[in-house]
């Protein structure tokens, strides 16, 4: 699915490309799964990226971009089109891009909450403690990233952020919308993929934070605990 598509000078291309020449996918984690942050996700509006896994006591959900999804109650399906679950909530207003799933019980045991390629979030970032500069690591199923595991995870920089929308230069594409942006310091969640800027290579240039859509999925009447899962940092080539 095509990111919301804005334009952006590369004030940290430089850095990048630096970062990028000395990080790769790092430590031992849980085999992928089909129901995953970074894995991918298919609707009737096009193929995108999950995010993280959040529960409600004994239920889970997986989120997404909102412009991911169109209704809710359609039916989200896994890369081989078999049924992850159902749209129970979604937004694109504002800062605010956001897909809720409820996952299908059956698929319960399928569920894995460690970001594709890195691990974490251990947890979720607050715009107080976050800094210009700060290293950031998607996982993402764009084209032509997704063609190799080593692809889909891509370092980048963080240009700013407020309690409800973050700013970076970090390599993104189609497909990558809904992915999870996680803070490489502390693999605490940061944002989600939405929008991508004209630049070449291109670059995420916006999304919502983690911070905010926790707080708007609570207005909305979704108290959820994001399902944290071990990070490792990341290891020089």
């Amino acid at each position: 699915m095509s990111p919301r598509v804005t334009t952006t000078s590369s004030l940290f291309l430089s850095a990048l490309v630096a970062i990028a020449t000395v990080l790769t996918p790092g430590g031992a984690r849980a085999a992928d799964t089909f129901i995953q942050p970074g894995a991918e996700v298919n609707s009737s509006i096009g193929q995108c990226t999950l995010n993280y896994v959040f529960r409600n006591g004994g239920t889970l959900y997986i989120g997404t971009a909102g412009h991911c999804s169109k209704d809710v109650g359609d039916v989200m399906t896994d890369k081989n089109g078999a049924r992850i679950g159902t749209v129970a909530f979604r937004i694109e207003s504002g800062d605010d891009d956001f897909t809720l799933i409820a996952i299908d019980p059956a698929r319960y045991g399928e569920v894995n909450p460690a970001v594709r390629n890195w691990g974490g979030p251990t947890g979720s970032t607050v715009s107080t403690l976050t800094n210009t500069g700060d290293v950031l690591l998607l996982s993402g199923y764009g084209l032509a990233f997704s063609t190799l595991a080593q692809t889909r995870g891509r370092p980048g920089v963080l240009a700013d952020d407020t309690p409800t929308l973050y700013l970076a230069e970090l390599p993104s594409i189609f497909g990558d919308s809904g992915g999870p942006v996680i803070e490489a310091s502390t693999g605490k969640a940061l944002g989600i993929v939405s929008g991508i800027g004209l630049t070449i290579p291109p670059s995420t240039l916006l999304g919502p934070t983690v911070e905010g859509t926790l707080h708007t999925l609570a207005a909305h009447g979704f108290s959820l605990q994001l399902v944290t899962a071990p990070f490792s940092s990341v290891l020089p080539l």
